[in-house]
């Protein structure tokens, strides 16, 4: 899952809930450039040539595709490597290691163990 967040500044936006930050798996901030690299942007993503699109993953493929993990074998030992992981990285359960709660607000979700 891929999704874009505006600045609290822009007007209309709200902090995502905790139900819907735990379905994402990472962060990674960007920066906005400066204006020269914002033309050189635009000039390299931006043309006449035409694409033709082809249909890679219809509906039905998609739903099978998120149902998958559910039918790969993973051993007793990495189910609880990732469980362990998961729960080191919530502070408030007091596993978490020294300092991680400037990094981690929340700690991973349950879902996390399973990706």
């Amino acid at each position: 899952m891929v999704a874009t967040k505006n600045s609290m500044e822009t007007e209309g936006v709200w902090r995502m809930p905790e139900a819907q930050i735990d379905r994402f798996h990472a962060l990674h901030g960007t920066h906005v450039s400066d204006e020269a690299g914002e033309i050189e942007l635009l000039e390299k993503t931006t043309g006449e040539q035409r694409v033709e699109l082809a249909t890679v993953l219809d509906g039905p493929r998609a739903s099978h595709a998120e149902d998958s993990p559910a039918f790969v074998p993973v051993v007793p030992a990495v189910k609880e490597l990732a469980w362990s992981i998961v729960r080191l990285s919530r502070p408030d359960e007091g596993t978490a290691p020294v300092g991680s709660g400037r990094s981690f607000r929340l700690g991973a979700s349950p879902r996390a163990a399973r990706a």
